[in-house]
């Protein structure tokens, strides 16, 4: 056999192998980055810290509440999947800050969110709804 022979030989399964692996992870993707809520779960964020480190290490909050003690209370919310239930949750982590800028409390909490309202109309019904006239009002911040 001459060298171009085993080149060929070995060297296109090699590649195609090779080929076959980048093709796969494009198909599937990156894995996914944890989330803010997770993160600050894992202790990203702690009590005693300032307000310049949790936003250096969580990032900067979805909601912001000034209470009436004069401290105040990040809001941060990220979506993830409950693979035990098999469902989407929303997750939210509060990190109160006392009037002196440091770190209280940190709490979660997580949901699952309701279903989009339908748009289609029940069988027999001469009324027409409208999308997300549910009659509920949105969740307001924690205060």
């Amino acid at each position: 056999m001459r060298p171009a022979d085993y080149v060929v030989l070995y060297g296109m399964p090699i590649l195609f192998l090779a080929l076959a692996a980048l093709l796969v992870s494009l198909y599937i993707g990156q894995s996914p980055q944890i989330g803010v809520v997770q993160r600050i779960r894992n202790g990203a964020v702690k009590p005693g810290m300032s307000e310049q480190d949790v936003l250096q290490r969580a990032g900067p909050p979805k909601g912001v509440v000034e209470r009436e003690d004069g401290g105040f209370t990040y809001r941060y919310q990220s979506s993830a999947w409950d693979p035990e239930r098999r469902v989407p949750i929303e997750e939210d982590a509060y990190v109160d800050f006392g009037s002196s800028g440091v770190v209280g409390n940190v709490t979660f909490d997580s949901r699952v969110p309701e279903p989009a309202p339908s748009t289609e109309s029940p069988a027999g019904s001469s009324g027409s709804t409208r999308a997300g006239a549910s009659g509920g009002s949105p969740p307001s911040p924690r205060s």
